[in-house]
């Protein structure tokens, strides 16, 4: 199925006077001007479209051109957000969410060496080969793509752009000798934070600027520098891509980067990207490293001259896709490349999810011709702005497609609002506001599409709820990166620790608990700051001896709270999925803001490992699609499965796929699915935390004791099903005991009438009243103290 292409203006738009097609790229290095140029001519055509490779760039631009048109008159286009009036005749957007159904006279496209990117090259290069303007379109970008260019579009013309200023080598740089209105550049969240703290320490402050940042919390963190409340900035390689600040020195603290697959060393033209943010227009700057780090000669040389290797080859995926079934739409997605300077991409995230949900019956049974196999594909492109495509984000594509598949194919709004209630609460760290920032952004997007009945106001809830996450994160960054009065605390005389017990100069200040400081009472702030300053090689000393702590060492509490021993290092709270629950970090001001993310993972692999205990046994390995199913229920269930929900696919089950449940140490009984294993008393107390974690349940309902067949008197409710303990006739019964007690009362009742059995009541460890009770929940009747099976109608 061939996708329309771009080409002329809309009816409503104003006449096109027609000539002959201009093709022509605008290459060169950065601070050249060429994005202001691009829009400039943009401006000069009745209709146009700019695709930008950033959201934060594409909301730049948009403002640019309303200032210079109006805002009725122009249009911004990204994938979780869309500005579109009636007149609108300029189109500002991200690549990836480009109209290219729309037609219009000029078309521009950015950054277009990103086609040599393993990541997102596909997307550019499809509109380098077919995204055009009727009657102008210039692509932007490095010259060291020109070659390609000019290889694979006929007729282009190449223009070249020069630099306005210099960019030359200073330093190298420590933290604290690193000048005013400099960028300090890592590659890992982990890195800016730590690295964040060191400026704060030194110079009183810093900006941060990431990627993952929404624009709402990127704008304010940029006011905060170009404001001049803060001197410096520290940042991922997020402002290489054309972000404009008043910088004067750029200085990178590593030359290596994860790509998404591995470390591997920076290109030259990388390098040459994020150093040329310093300077700007005809003000010069300078770039370099952080030390210990020295660059290398000829990347200096590469950079100050903007000579760099050519781009060889060009990410490319099929987009003339087929939707027959989903074997031919995966089929089609690896077509081969239809140039030798085109490289085929394989297994991206979405063709990832596809690939998964292709395997998943539920889903492929709802795909019944071309219009749902289209369908599927649409909700497999979800973006995971998380960038992690962990299990917690294949199930919600899988949910949504559920849904959009299924016979009213749309989104129900009470489902669609408690997965959004989730996310609305500014509380917890920096790590949580952007996690849900991320996942907000996700909702955003599934709001633009066609999916939701009364989208716009979907869509009014998403943005209400990014801006408030936005505020809540630049408020959190700027706590913890600016000390707006400076003040650095000393080490001022010899802080000793003996046993747990804080001793400065033989007086004793308080008590090192875990990772905190227990200060003694009355202490004065300026004691327990020297107290804190002399504990630094402790803390460090006992986040490592935490890290490499066994599992059995950490606990959860019926507050939700995570103990290592008797110190509490956070606690659990609702996240977006059962398995995935958000960890908020108690005030641990000791520890510095890296040494936090380390104790946060950790707590984090205690969970996976704890959650892993309970699931492991029903994940991996094959089966048939229905025994996936199964298995997919049971473990969503953490080991129990309400067995009327699946009966049919219980009913349909043949013996070898019997047999495969079994080898999973999964039985089916007459109420329930479930694992034995996970009905151990540790593991149900285990069960029960996480279920009222995840219901918002604090202090957490008490498991039964360790002893406990049963528990009278209770309601039939998730939380007895979540911990392994179905209710029947108003007692909650262990599954393993419920299925034997079941089997063994219908036996007696094949043969007539019988007494409560002595030995029922003692397997229940319960009294003949509620014995009896459990005898009618099974739907027994009782008449002159015998029970028999109700009749059936006929």
């Amino acid at each position: 199925m061939a996708r329309a292409r771009a080409a002329a203006g809309d009816a409503e738009a104003p006449a096109l006077t027609l000539r002959a097609r201009r093709l022509t790229a605008l290459l060169g290095p950065t601070n050249t001007g060429k994005t202001h140029r691009a829009i400039q001519r943009m401006l000069q055509h009745p209709t146009g479209m700019f695709g930008l490779p950033l959201r934060l760039l594409a909301r730049e631009v948009y403002d640019r051109v309303v200032a210079a048109t109006g805002p009725e008159h122009v249009a911004l286009v990204t994938g979780e957000e869309k500005i579109v009036p009636a007149t609108a005749r300029y189109f500002v957007c991200t690549v990836e969410a480009m109209p290219l159904d729309r037609r219009v006279a000029f078309v521009a496209v950015d950054e277009i060496q990103l086609a040599g990117d393993r990541q997102r090259g596909h997307v550019f290069t499809d509109r380098l080969l077919h995204c055009r303007g009727l009657v102008e379109t210039v692509f932007l970008g490095s010259d060291t793509v020109a070659g390609l260019v000019q290889e694979l579009v006929p007729g282009v013309e190449i223009e070249t752009a020069s630099r306005y200023s210099t960019l030359r080598l200073a330093g190298p740089h420590r933290v604290g000798g690193l000048p005013d209105r400099s960028a300090l550049v890592a590659f890992s969240m982990d890195r800016v934070y730590a690295l964040a703290e060191a400026v704060k320490a030194h110079h009183g402050g810093t900006a941060v600027v990431l990627g993952a940042l929404s624009p709402r919390t990127r704008n304010a963190q940029v006011e905060l520098y170009q404001s001049g409340d803060v001197h410096h900035l520290v940042a991922t390689d997020a402002i290489g891509m054309g972000l404009n600040l008043d910088l004067e020195h750029v200085a990178l603290e590593a030359v290596h980067k994860y790509d998404g697959r591995g470390v591997r060393p920076l290109t030259a033209a990388e390098v040459g990207q994020i150093a040329g943010r310093a300077g700007r227009y005809t003000t010069d700057g300078t770039f370099g490293a952080l030390r210990p780090l020295e660059l290398d000669p000829d990347l200096v040389e590469a950079v100050e001259t903007h000579r760099f290797p050519v781009v060889r080859r060009l990410f490319w995926r099929n987009t003339d896709l087929a939707y027959d079934d989903v074997d031919a739409l995966l089929a089609s997605l690896e077509a081969p490349a239809p140039h030798p300077a085109l490289i085929q991409v394989r297994g991206e995230d979405d063709q990832h999810v596809l690939a998964t949900l292709a395997r998943d019956r539920v889903v492929t049974d709802r795909v019944t011709g071309p219009e749902q196999v289209q369908r599927l594909w649409e909700v497999c492109q979800v973006p995971d702005f998380r960038k992690t495509l962990t299990d917690a984000h294949v199930r919600l594509v899988r949910d949504l497609a559920v849904h959009l598949l299924g016979p009213r194919g749309t989104l129900p709004e009470p489902w669609v609002e408690e997965r959004l209630g989730r996310l609305d609460r500014i509380d917890g760290d920096i790590e949580t506001l952007m996690s849900r920032i991320a996942w907000i952004r996700t909702w955003t997007y599934v709001t633009y599409r066609d999916w939701i009945e009364h989208a716009a106001a979907w869509q009014e809830r998403t943005r209400a709820i990014e801006d408030r996450l936005s505020d809540a994160l630049h408020a959190a960054l700027t706590a913890r990166f600016v000390d707006r009065r400076a003040v650095h605390v000393r080490a001022a005389g010899d802080v000793e620790l003996v046993g747990d017990e804080v001793r400065l100069d033989g007086v004793p200040l308080g008590r090192l608990v875990g990772l905190d400081l227990v200060v003694e009472p009355g202490l004065t702030r300026r004691g327990a700051n020297r107290a804190r300053a002399g504990l630094l090689d402790s803390v460090r000393a006992r986040v490592e001896a935490l890290e490499a702590a066994p599992d059995a060492d950490l606990s959860l509490d019926d507050e939700h709270r995570v103990r290592w021993g008797d110190a509490v290092l956070g606690r659990l709270q609702k996240g977006q999925d059962l398995f995935e629950p958000e960890v908020v970090l108690a005030h641990l001001d000791l520890l510095d803001g890296a040494q936090k993310d380390r104790v946060r993972a950790r707590i984090q692999r205690w969970v996976r490992a704890t959650i892993e205990g309970l699931v492991a046994p029903l994940r991996g390995g094959k089966g048939t699609p229905r025994v996936r199913g199964l298995l997919y229920g049971v473990e969503r269930g953490m080991g129990t499965l309400r067995r009327a929900d699946v009966e049919d696919e219980v009913r349909a089950l043949d013996e070898a796929e019997r047999q495969q449940l079994a080898r999973r140490n999964v039985r089916v009984g007459l109420h329930a699915l479930y694992v034995p294993s996970a009905l151990k008393p540790a593991r149900v107390r285990v069960r029960a935390r996480l279920f009222c974690v995840d219901a918002g349940i604090r202090p957490t309902r008490p498991a039964p004791s360790p002893s406990a067949t049963s528990v009278p008197g209770v309601q039939d409710e998730p939380f007895w099903w979540a911990i392994g303990f179905p209710v029947v006739g108003g007692m909650a019964v262990r599954a393993d005991v419920l299925e034997t007690c079941a089997a063994e009362v219908r036996k007696l009742a094949r043969e007539g009438a019988f007494p409560l059995p002595p030995a029922l009541v003692a397997r229940l460890a319960t009294t003949e009243e509620h014995a009896r009770a459990f005898l009618r929940g099974l739907g027994l009747t009782e008449s002159d103290g015998r029970f028999r099976a109700t009749a059936r109608r006929r």
